[in-house]
Formats: C-alpha cells, structure tokens, sequence
C-alpha cells in the first residue's frame, strides 16, 4: 500500500508542486483507509479522493493549520533545545528522531479524526 501512495505523491510533485499538493490532499487518507476499511491500495487511493471530493478546502486548511501548530509547538523549542545545548550531530539526531516521533502522532492525531469525519459525511 505504501509504494502506491508513495508513487502517486512523488509523480504530482515530479510533475509540479501544484499537482503534487493536490495529489497529497486526494490520496493522504489512502494508508488510512487500508488499515481502518481494510481495502487494497489501489482502492484506498481511490476511496481516498472520493472522501476528499467536495471537501478539499477544508482538508487542505486543516493541514496547513496542524503544520502551523506543529512547526510552532515541536520544531521552533527542538531548534531553540539544539542551539541552547551546543548542536552537536548526536544531539540533532536524537532531536529530529524525537520530532519525527511526534510528527507521526500529530499527523494520526489529525488524520484519523478528519478521515472518520469525511467518512461519515460522504458514507
């Protein structure tokens, strides 16, 4: 399931970044939908889109407003922990692992709520 998503987002940002940011707002919900309705890949890309459809402003606000809090909340005290502390390359790297960690579950934290939420609107 992941190299299918992995392609389709690669291919819109290969293309342009424009379609590459649409591609990623139609197909985002894909991995979710695999594990959450169990469908196959290509099916889940598809699901994906249809959940989306009519919906892509909000999608697309959402994200850019958890980004915004993301950078804001994680990024902006790790890169103020880092210079504090002397950035030193193990330290950046246990940092970014640490803001990789916590990327992931803000992105789950935001994603499975809005793909439920689309789910239950379009059915």
């Amino acid at each position: 399931m992941g190299n299918h998503f992995c392609l389709a987002t690669v291919g819109g940002f290969l293309l342009l970044i424009i379609p590459g940011i649409i591609f990623f707002i139609w197909f985002g919900f894909a991995p979710y939908v695999c594990i959450i309705e169990g469908i196959g890949s290509t099916s889940a890309l598809k699901r994906s889109k249809q959940l989306v459809k009519g919906n892509w402003w909000y999608v697309l606000w959402a994200l850019l407003v958890c980004a915004t809090v993301y950078g804001i909340c994680i990024c902006v005290p790790f890169g103020i922990l880092y210079a504090v502390l002397g950035g030193s390359a193990a330290l950046k790297a246990q940092l970014l692992r640490i803001a990789g960690g916590l990327a992931a579950i803000v992105s789950t934290a935001v994603y499975v709520p809005m793909f439920r939420n689309l789910r239950d609107v379009k059915g």
